[in-house]
């Protein structure tokens, strides 16, 4: 089957890759978030703007490449129908 989709294993590969990514950064989000509630802070951070703004920024990245992946997987898909 391969052989007739050539694309295919190096498209699954990515989609893997993007999978992978995206579990390693909920579980590191998870893992702020236990710290956050160790110390007993909220996710909020008033006192400390310039790390709720990193936050905001490095959430607003992910996001982005989130949403640029799957544009590439619905382009994909629209080719093929």
């Amino acid at each position: 089957m391969t052989d007739e989709v050539p694309w295919l294993e190096e498209l699954e590969e990515k989609v893997q890759s993007a999978v992978e990514e995206i579990a390693r950064l909920r579980e590191k989000k998870r893992e702020l978030e236990e710290e956050l509630a160790s110390r007993g802070e909220s996710g909020d951070s008033e006192e400390r703007p310039e790390e709720a703004e990193a936050w905001r920024e490095e959430r607003r990245e992910v996001r982005e490449r989130v949403e640029g992946i799957v544009e590439r997987l619905e382009d994909l898909l629209e080719e093929e129908s």
